[in-house]
């Protein structure tokens, strides 16, 4: 088995802000290690407490939409996709490709990430309809500009 990523490089993947060649060197390893995927679910745990903080930024979320959205399964390709329903907790979307129930997401909208778990894919028509209980929403950094502040 190779090497382990530094824990800095692994919360970094999760929050989507690697290199390509880098990206898909630990989304290899993680794919064969359980340690390193263990991990990566808790920095969703520790989004999870992170929750409330982001649930005021939804309305942002809202305004960001209009530029389309991308769906990224840990250790898989970004997906396109589209939103058919957001609340506090969730987030319903429409999918050419079925997700497995359980597993983890990012979903990029404008500046922000997603981090979530699907609860529930199905098929509907000609896409797959996917129930994702949103874990955290994260502003991506803008070099150069402050961050939001709330």
């Amino acid at each position: 088995m190779s090497k382990h990523p530094l824990d800095e490089d692994l919360e970094l993947y999760y929050l989507l802000r690697l290199s390509p060649n880098i990206n898909s060197s630990i989304e290899t390893h993680i794919s064969e290690c359980e340690i390193c995927k263990e991990k990566i679910e808790r920095f969703a745990q520790l989004g999870r407490d992170g929750r409330k903080q982001a649930t005021g930024r939804l309305q942002d979320v809202r305004v960001s939409l209009e530029g389309g959205l991308s769906i990224r399964v840990l250790a898989g390709a970004a997906l396109p996709g589209r939103l058919i329903h957001l609340s506090e907790s969730e987030m319903k979307l429409g999918l050419e490709e079925a997700l497995l129930p359980g597993i983890f997401v990012q979903i990029r909208v404008g500046a922000r990430i997603i981090m979530g778990q699907v609860r529930h894919c199905a098929p509907s028509g000609h896409e797959f309809h996917a129930v994702v209980e949103i874990e955290s929403i994260f502003l991506i950094p803008i070099r150069g500009a402050s961050e939001d502040t709330d």
